[in-house]
């Protein structure tokens, strides 16, 4: 969409062009949310942002665990070895350093 010009009113009122108004489906009473990013105001539907932050959350949801999973296991076999070191346990210690050592 063109870029068009809109008026701030009294009382600093934002007056939306009715073409925008139609494409975004923005009716009387719609809560609107705004926000200045690098110097420009961002206006956005409180509907649309839910739908993006309901998507940037999938996209976290629907990652595998991988290096997050991968990071605890390491920690949990460090802690292990630290464990079966001190107290002598060389099998114990044996099986941590193979857990570590494995990709």
């Amino acid at each position: 969409m063109a870029r068009m010009e809109g008026r701030l009113g009294p009382q600093g009122r934002l007056v939306i062009p009715v073409a925008i108004r139609r494409a975004l489906a923005l009716e009387t009473g719609t809560r609107l949310l705004f926000a200045v990013e690098d110097g420009r105001l961002v206006v956005e539907s409180s509907r649309a942002q839910a739908r993006r932050l309901r998507g940037a959350w999938r996209q976290v949801a629907d990652r595998p665990a991988g290096a997050l999973g991968q990071l605890e296991a390491e920690r949990r076999a460090e802690a292990e070895l630290e464990a079966a070191e001190a107290s002598g346990d060389a099998p114990a210690a044996g099986a941590a350093r193979r857990r570590l050592s494995s990709p």
